[in-house]
């Protein structure tokens, strides 16, 4: 909504400072500073240490065709919540003195800040279960992306959450956790 609204909202308050209209249909008599966007209320959903226990303490049937999914599920949260697009996009450069160091894909340009993730031995056991064994620097750890064309790796990031998401969903009600998991969940998480 703040988004939507920011050019709305600056052109009304614009006007009422300057006089030129006092009948706005946002205007809130009480606070004179002018319309201000209500902070959404966000649906922050996060499962309890229990909950994740289960999860994570699951012992897959031999071959489980998700399997692969889940552990990529279980990454974003060890990763503390790392976003998927950027889980795909870090390479094996990204590992310097036993943590993960990056800036996130969706701030880069507008705050580029470093997030330093200290990486657990449950991290490395999955790096080096599913991990691309070509360890080069220009590699990409996580055996999504195969190049650097950004419509390729959009393509593959929605299929990988797809996939994700259907398989944590599947384990979540095998578990009977009855609220819904998905990549989502494990930001909040």
């Amino acid at each position: 909504t703040g988004i939507y609204l920011r050019s709305l909202r600056s052109t009304f308050n614009d006007a009422i400072s300057q006089g030129i209209t006092k009948n706005y249909p946002f205007h809130n008599n009480q606070n004179k500073s002018g319309f201000k966007v209500p902070s959404g209320k966000g649906r922050k959903i996060a499962l309890t240490s229990s909950e994740l226990k289960l999860i994570f303490d699951y012992e897959y049937e031999k071959k489980y065709p998700g399997r692969f999914y889940v552990d990529s599920w279980k990454l974003l949260y060890l990763l503390q919540g790392i976003n998927t697009v950027d889980l795909c996009s870090l390479k094996y450069s990204n590992i310097k003195d036993n943590f993960i160091l990056f800036t996130r894909s969706k701030t880069k340009h507008a705050n580029p800040t470093e997030i330093r993730i200290p990486i657990s031995d449950q991290i490395m056991y999955l790096f080096n279960l599913w991990g691309n064994p070509e360890k080069s620097k220009e590699t990409f750890i996580w055996p999504v992306f195969m190049n650097n064309d950004p419509e390729e790796q959009i393509r593959r990031v929605r299929q990988f959450v797809k996939m994700m998401n259907k398989y944590i969903k599947l384990l979540a009600t095998k578990l009977k956790i009855e609220k819904k998991v998905t990549t989502y969940v494990t930001r909040h998480s």
